[in-house]
């Protein structure tokens, strides 16, 4: 499935002909929601929250998994295969979605304050 969500049903085939491979194993990856049940719980800073509560506005700041899980990686092959697999050891416990140089400001003030 291509990142915008479109079927990509002709991939094996033009992957075929293209390297004139005669067969491709399949790997299919794990339902998201197996993936997410797979995420451990967050580690939340009730003072990191509180403060970035208090100047932020409530849809920058997440700990919602999809979220996190969305931002466990970067985008390279082996960050994909592992999320694909379930790996994933080490998620964020909250996504921070600042929106000017302020709210980097505010995020990193409270991030050293509070020692997260």
């Amino acid at each position: 499935i291509h990142p915008k969500g479109d079927s990509l049903r002709k991939i094996i085939p033009f992957m075929k002909e293209t390297f004139q491979i005669e067969s491709i194993a399949q790997s299919p990856s794990l339902p998201k929601n197996k993936v997410m049940s797979k995420l451990p719980r967050p580690t939340i800073c009730a003072g990191f929250m509180e403060s970035l509560k208090a100047t932020l506005k409530p849809n920058q700041v997440s700990t919602d998994n999809e979220n996190r899980l969305c931002h466990t990686f970067g985008k390279n092959y082996r960050d994909l295969w592992r999320v694909r697999n379930g790996l994933i050891e080490r998620p964020p416990d909250a996504v921070v979605f600042p929106s000017c140089h302020q709210d980097v400001e505010v995020i990193m003030q409270a991030a050293v304050q509070h020692n997260v």
